[in-house]
């Protein structure tokens, strides 16, 4: 929000910063610049014109003298992020909505890298066995461990027939043991998004419903 030639020289670092940012411009930067020579982070600068908080990604370091290392100036990249996160709140919301959407529906979700055998799974992935999501561990075992044991065939089938192209999609009903030491019946849907050079599945994300 400055004119080109805006006497800058006769400012302060603060100065740039919208009022509650100030605090961290002296606590922080200042003090990082002091002991580490570098302070790199996300912050607000402020438009002289419009008084506007802009979201940036800020960098501050020392120049020093190649020779001497003696210290010339501070040197500071700072770069417009407004965009970035209107794109990330954009997001933001467009998860919630989804789900607002899942648990609207009651479903769970699950995100599968076979190749590592890592599950990320929904909160109410967790809560329909009984759990809180801290309790699960993020990985394929967990799910399998908890199918009956004479479900299980039936579920390592099903998925192998759908990867192989015997059957064109993965649906089936099994039962899951829940934290209580009960069984309850769901209906497991997943689809394959991913797949290696020679075709084989690297990534699955499916739903499921409690149907008991």
């Amino acid at each position: 929000g400055l004119s080109a030639d805006f006497p800058v020289n006769n400012t302060q670092i603060s100065e740039y910063y919208p009022p509650d940012q100030r605090a961290l411009v002296t606590d922080v930067i200042v003090k990082a610049m002091v002991e580490k020579g570098h302070w790199k982070g996300e912050t607000y600068f402020r438009n002289w014109k419009t008084e506007e908080a802009i979201p940036v990604s800020d960098e501050h370091f020392m120049i020093r003298d190649p020779k001497t290392n003696q210290i010339l100036g501070m040197g500071t990249v700072t770069r417009d992020i407004s965009d970035i996160k209107q794109a990330q709140e954009r997001i933001r919301e467009s998860q919630e909505h989804f789900e607002l959407g899942l648990r609207g529906a009651d479903l769970a979700t699950w995100a599968w890298n076979i190749q590592t055998g890592e599950i990320k799974f929904n909160r109410r992935w967790a809560e329909m066995r009984g759990f809180l999501p801290e309790e699960v561990e993020p990985h394929v075992d967990t799910w399998t461990s908890g199918i009956h044991p004479d479900d299980l065939p039936r579920v390592q089938k099903a998925l192998s027939d759908y990867f192989e192209g015997v059957a064109h999609e993965y649906s089936i009903e099994f039962r899951v043991l829940t934290k209580s030491g009960e069984w309850i019946w769901i209906l497991d849907r997943g689809s394959v998004f991913a797949r290696d050079s020679l075709g084989k599945p690297t990534r699955m994300v499916g739903t499921e419903l409690n149907i008991n």
